[in-house]
């Protein structure tokens, strides 16, 4: 059982790490019978004033995502499962060089990512790179998905 101090003492946590405001938007689109729907969506979106959508049944949950476009966004694996295999299938669909380009960008981001968990700095270089892997080829896939709004 959760008790009403447990509740607030999570989502004044949840707003510690990813803090929202009246100007976001979020998805609803868990069971709300699911403790982490009702915690981390609706009553964390009444704590911080968050503007909640609900999703048309779970079927339609990727074009839903495309059509809202959250500022923030948290999704159980099989969620990300369906994105990853929309992004295979539009690959799968793309010239050699959209190919490259996205081998590539994805290979910056695993450098970085690899320099983090290791404790190490990540370079300027680096940085720039991956603000350009960004700007020219993520952010494209950012967009198929709809989670361009979301923040980082």
């Amino acid at each position: 059982m959760l008790s009403h101090h447990n509740v607030i003492y999570a989502i004044r946590g949840f707003n510690t790490i990813i803090a929202q405001n009246e100007q976001d938007e979020r998805m609803c689109f868990l069971p709300l019978c699911h403790v982490a729907e009702r915690l981390g969506g609706a009553y964390f979106a009444l704590y911080t004033g968050t503007c909640l959508n609900f999703v048309e049944n779970p079927e339609t949950i990727p074009e839903n995502v495309r059509e809202i476009a959250p500022t923030v966004f948290l999704a159980v694996p099989r969620i990300w499962e369906k994105f990853y295999s929309g992004v295979v299938i539009a690959l799968s669909e793309a010239t050699a060089l959209e190919k490259l380009a996205y081998r590539t960008a994805i290979g910056i981001g695993m450098r970085i990512v690899a320099a983090l968990e290791a404790g190490r700095p990540v370079g300027a270089g680096l940085r720039a790179l991956h603000w350009l892997a960004r700007v020219l080829v993520l952010d494209n896939v950012r967009k198929m998905i709809g989670i361009h709004r979301s923040r980082s």
